[in-house]
């Protein structure tokens, strides 16, 4: 994992943000090991804010990684859906979809690329009923439920998470993460 982060050219604020969050994890089990007590974190989701092509994705995997390493998750798989993966076209659909989606990454880590995307289109639109089953585990442990990655477009995301109070109260504030054009 380290190695991997070390090959990264760029985003040094990703990398330093990631390398605190880690240090932060790594002191939490140390200070439990010694008998004192620390509040056990269990808000590991997170946003990735940024254009195409910064490295997103690709960081995804690396944290799917680290949150195995440190004992959060119960594996490194990180399952990567879209819109069209979570959502259907038809009236009581979406649940199951999204439902089997989470089931099939609660080991791990869920990377939602261009989460923005499930924000509403319309009265016929199904992306709030993917949103609905999200956020109904984001309350969940890890293993219980996968660590969700909500990934996309700046603006787009940040429009998204101000207008969804529930997705980012269960988001842990030092897990929002902004990806920089190279």
């Amino acid at each position: 994992w380290e190695e991997e982060m070390a090959r990264i050219v760029g985003l040094a604020s990703v990398k330093e943000q990631v390398a605190t969050f880690k240090r932060d994890r790594e002191m939490d089990e140390l200070r439990r090991q010694q008998g004192n007590d620390v509040p056990y974190e269990t808000r590991f989701h997170m946003v990735f804010y940024g254009n195409p092509g910064t490295g997103k994705t690709h960081m995804g995997r690396l944290m799917a990684q680290l949150l195995f390493e440190l004992g959060i998750t119960q594996t490194d798989k990180l399952v990567e859906v879209q819109r069209g993966d979570l959502v259907a076209s038809h009236i009581g659909q979406t649940a199951q979809k999204t439902a089997k989606v989470i089931e099939s990454a609660k080991s791990g880590v869920l990377f939602v690329d261009e989460a923005y995307q499930l924000a509403g289109r319309g009265e016929r639109d199904f992306g709030p009923e993917a949103i609905e089953q999200l956020m109904s585990v984001l309350n969940d442990p890890p293993g219980k439920a996968p660590v969700v990655i909500f990934a996309g477009y700046k603006e787009d995301m940040r429009t998204f998470m101000a207008t969804n109070d529930g997705i980012q109260r269960r988001i842990n504030p030092a897990c929002n993460f902004d990806f920089a054009d190279y």
